[in-house]
């Protein structure tokens, strides 16, 4: 990864020895203090985070199609060079691959609920945080979805099926072809 530096850790090893010294010396208020904050810990860590990695895969799915479709556009090299987050990659497609202008919205409501994820743990999700994406589930699939997270990940296969097609052989010949019955209606 070019740019990407190490950061070498200082360890004082003498400050260590002091630190254990000193921790030693209160024994056993360091290890009650160590247990409950360890309690606290644990009790995020256990919570069921199985949701928050359903929306991560598909966010990180949905992010693949997206560089995949701007490479396809723009070229490699621009767009590693141009070092896109998520939603400046997802604007710049929302103009250039057509399945986007259609499923910007729900993209971008997928993207908002894995911020709040990265931001706060127990963060629940309901169905109307999920409004846009809904309507395309429950038309593909003939009936309506109510778990937010299948919601989700149904939404991201459509829509990464989507971004395939726009930049496939098949997608871009059926675009090519469709353009020039729309210009021959249009004259």
């Amino acid at each position: 990864m070019s740019g990407s530096r190490t950061i070498e850790p200082q360890v004082d090893k003498n400050m260590i020895k002091q630190v254990a010294k000193l921790m030693l010396k209160n024994k056993d208020v360091e290890l009650t203090h160590f247990s409950e904050l360890n309690k606290k810990f644990d009790v995020l860590f256990q919570a069921n985070h199985e949701f928050i990695g359903r929306v991560l895969k598909c966010h990180l799915i949905i992010e693949k199609y997206l560089n995949d479709c701007l490479e396809f556009f723009y070229g490699k090299d621009s767009i590693e060079s141009a070092n896109l987050r998520f939603y400046q990659k997802l604007v710049l497609l929302k103009n250039t691959a057509p399945s986007m202008k259609m499923a910007f919205i729900g993209v971008q409501e997928i993207n908002q609920i894995r911020n709040r994820f990265a931001h706060k743990l127990n963060t629940r999700i309901t169905i109307s945080d999920v409004k846009s994406c809904k309507p395309l589930v429950d038309t593909f699939l003939g009936e309506s979805v109510r778990d937010p997270a299948r919601i989700i990940e149904v939404f991201t296969s459509i829509v990464c099926v989507w971004l395939a097609d726009d930049i496939s052989d098949i997608g871009t010949k059926r675009k090519r072809q469709i353009a020039k019955l729309v210009a021959k209606k249009v004259k």
